[in-house]
């Protein structure tokens, strides 16, 4: 890591080697004067001019980082960087305890020192990246240093019973200080802000739920279209917490919905049915079975019917999955096509679950009468269905009316009998 660092910054070791001159020379002086430990202050000093070289002298890639800030944090998650900030921060505060006696006031001084780093990174070209973790850590650095010189200073015997007061006052100065001038710049500098801890959580979580659905959709694939196919790829969007995947192969697409293990369409890229000598009886039970391993939930209580599209060797036949509840028939919705060789053409499913609504009171006959009355058209067909109106489920008739009509359907609630606008039909997730 060492290394590394050495390597991204050119003429590190010569930097440093010239701040610390420069910062050495003039705490030498200072400590003379002052009468205090010249070996730690010295130390203390040269110790802030490696944090300086290494915090802010700019690498080879200079513009990496600037203008924005890396909210991230995870104790776990610490890489060998975060270590090295840790250790980079124990020195200084550690000499420069020893030299002051101020060990509140060291550490105060030091944790800001830091975050003002921090914010420098946001606008200097050093190519590095203000860093939450960086900030922790460099913190925690500190208090182990000046932690240390505590223990140091304790053993030497002293016990700092006179300084307390003064170095608490010092430290609640500069730290309210250095937050109103961090704010300030911040303020005006303004970040962009980032959690790289969380993008690598979910490009992780990605990668897992990726890796389970590719084999979850393909074995929909195989039972689908057969075991010849080749897969070319799927496509992944989080929404609202689940995992939304399109999946493509050589014989076709399927849209489904991680973890829910939940199918809305199978689609088969050849739609033209080949000849065959199924009956509607064999293309059923196919279509049954089919249904029955992969919509589970939708099968469950629903309503099976076939409808043969044609009559030749080429016949689709159409199965349809319906459920009603007290008549109304409710929003799931599951059709499958099989062709006479067996072959799955194509599935549709609305997988909505199962609504709890009042039950309806108008029957098909006043439902008729009440839409002629509000169109003065003979209707030609009525359906009660369930029907979201303005976000709630509702027992509705949708009623046909003749063709040339304003309105080709007439809604009216089941219970009330007043005409109402379904909500707009939300598509299906995938």
């Amino acid at each position: 890591m060492i290394e590394a660092s050495l390597d991204a910054v050119p003429g590190l070791i010569l930097g440093f080697c010239i701040l610390a001159v420069i910062f050495g020379v003039p705490a030498a002086v200072f400590a003379h004067r002052n009468t205090i430990p010249a070996f730690a202050t010295v130390l203390s000093a040269v110790s802030v001019a490696g944090i300086v070289c290494v915090t802010l002298m700019p690498g080879l890639s200079a513009d990496a980082g600037r203008n924005s800030c890396d909210l991230g944090f995870e104790l776990a998650g610490l890489g060998p960087s975060a270590w090295l900030n840790f250790a980079l921060f124990i020195p200084a505060p550690l000499f420069a305890a020893v030299a002051f006696r101020k060990p509140l006031l060291t550490v105060t001084a030091a944790v800001v020192g830091s975050a003002a780093i921090e914010a420098a990174q946001t606008r200097l070209a050093t190519g590095r990246t203000c860093s939450l973790t960086d900030l922790v850590m460099n913190s925690a650095g500190a208090v182990i240093g000046t932690a240390a010189a505590l223990v140091w200073l304790l053993a030497a015997g002293d016990s700092l019973a006179l300084r307390w007061k003064r170095d608490a006052a010092l430290s609640t100065i500069t730290a309210a200080a250095g937050s109103v001038l961090l704010t300030a710049v911040l303020a005006i500098w303004t970040p962009d802000t980032r959690d790289a801890v969380a993008s690598d959580r979910e490009t992780a979580t990605r990668v897992a739920a990726t890796e389970e659905a590719v084999q979850w959709m393909g074995e929909v694939s195989t039972a689908a279209f057969g075991p010849n196919q080749q897969n070319s790829g799927i496509h992944t969007e989080h929404r609202d917490g689940r995992w939304i995947l399109a999946f493509q192969s050589d014989s076709g697409t399927i849209d489904g919905v991680w973890p829910d293990r939940t199918l809305t369409s199978i689609k088969a890229r050849n739609n033209e049915a080949e000849p065959g000598t199924l009956t509607a009886a064999d293309a059923t039970a196919t279509g049954k079975t089919f249904a029955e391993t992969w919509f589970p939930d939708q099968v469950r209580g629903s309503t099976l019917t076939t409808q043969p599209l044609g009559n030749s060797p080429r016949t689709v036949y159409e199965l349809t999955y319906r459920r009603h509840a007290n008549g109304v028939m409710l929003p799931m919705r599951l059709d499958l096509a099989v062709t006479s060789t067996g072959r799955i053409l194509h599935v549709s499913c609305i997988p909505e679950p199962d609504p709890a609504m009042p039950a309806p009171v108008l029957n098909r006959e006043t439902a008729e009468t009440r839409a002629r009355e509000h169109t003065g058209r003979t209707p030609t067909a009525a359906v009660l269905l369930a029907q979201k109106i303005s976000g709630t489920w509702r027992p509705v008739w949708m009623v046909g009316m003749p063709e040339g009509s304003p309105q080709p359907d007439v809604f009216l609630d089941a219970v009330t009998g007043t005409p109402v606008t379904p909500d707009p039909t939300r598509r299906p997730p995938g």
